[in-house]
Formats: structure tokens, C-alpha cells, sequence
């Protein structure tokens, strides 16, 4: 799936959850905490609330969708 690089972290928070099943599990000031819960085991990122530079929303997406096991 390509991805716009200057989403903000909410936006990225709501694609990893349409397209991965990740959700929001606690948010925080200027953070939040997505988990994705498979096979009995549970993958956690820390997001930013704010608009990403270019680099770390590619960064943040492309280290998420590995851990769920996209392509």
C-alpha cells in the first residue's frame, strides 16, 4: 500500500488500523500506542499525534506493516 509522507500520526494510526487491524490501545498528550494482537502475541508502536517529517512516517508505517507480516 503506498502512503502519502506527510500524513499526521492520527491519520497513520487509522490506516494501521483499516488495513493491518492494529488499534488504538492508549493515547497520551502528543502520543499514542497502537497494538496489533496476533497469534497470541501483541506488537506495540508509539505514534506522535503532530504532522511527521517525510522520513519518519515512512519509517513508522514501513516497521509496522513488517511486524503484522504485509508484504
Amino acid at each position: 500500500m503506498k502512503l502519502r509522507r506527510d500524513l499526521s500520526g492520527a491519520k497513520v494510526a487509522r490506516r494501521l488500523a483499516r488495513h493491518y487491524g492494529y488499534r488504538v490501545t492508549r493515547s497520551r498528550g502528543s502520543h499514542m500506542a497502537v497494538t496489533l494482537t496476533a497469534g497470541g502475541e501483541q506488537h506495540q508502536v508509539t505514534v506522535l499525534r503532530h504532522r511527521f517529517k517525510r522520513w519518519m512516517t515512512a519509517r513508522v508505517f514501513e516497521l509496522a506493516c513488517e511486524q503484522a507480516g504485509a508484504p
